[in-house]
């Protein structure tokens, strides 16, 4: 079909592609007015190495940030990691690793946890939680780098004062049906025209009359 008779077909036919589209903005809203809120809610925290005799080593932060603080960020998956938030947030530890992510951006000693939940309390109970957890399992590691035995500690550097709401999102879903249901109304309104030409050119054949 040519572009001239696609515009043409979308002039006779613009309700179609309408209709559709409202349909699908409306049915895009509906679904996320029916969906339970989620909220996330992310601390930063920075692991601190110094030695035992309180003085930081330039030389250890640099081998930590290539060994340490990534276990660090993988051990948030731990059993024992989710316990301890299952016990501090009364949510069941098998559901609390659903609702973490721990990560580690790279050549840092940034130790950044994201905790969804699904008021603003429950997110911001989660993050706080693995955040504390994460701090003392840090304080608890042996380390040894070179000859030297050094202390790790977390501390937080940023924290969002309040869970932030993730989705779902009305005006979104409502977008994104918006635009299936054009693209729908546009494949049904080229199904129409293609039929109905169909139609024209091969008429059904007529009944010849009985003669006597």
């Amino acid at each position: 079909m040519t572009p001239d008779r696609i515009v043409r077909a979308l002039r006779r036919r613009w309700p179609v592609v309408a209709a559709l589209s409202l349909l699908a903005a409306a049915l895009g809203v509906l679904s996320a007015a029916v969906t339970p809120p989620v909220y996330r809610s992310t601390v930063t925290s920075i692991l601190a190495v110094s030695s035992f005799d309180g003085v930081s080593n330039v030389t250890s932060a640099a081998n930590v940030i290539n060994t340490v603080a990534p276990t660090l960020a993988e051990i948030s998956t731990s059993r024992s990691m989710l316990d301890s938030v299952a016990a501090d947030t009364g949510i069941p530890a098998e559901e609390i690793a659903a609702h973490i992510t721990v990560s580690n951006p790279t050549d840092t000693l940034l130790i950044v946890v994201r905790a969804t939940g699904s008021s603003p309390d429950q997110a911001e109970a989660i993050a706080a939680a693995a955040t504390d957890a994460l701090a003392e399992h840090a304080s608890s590691m042996n380390v040894t780098i070179g000859s030297t035995n050094v202390h790790l500690s977390l501390s937080e550097v940023d924290a969002s004062p309040t869970a932030l709401l993730i989705g779902p999102s009305k005006s979104r879903n409502g977008a994104i049906g918006l635009i299936v249901g054009g693209w729908l109304g546009l494949a049904a309104t080229l199904a129409l025209e293609t039929g109905q030409r169909t139609m024209h050119a091969n008429p059904s054949p007529q009944p010849r009359p009985n003669r006597p």
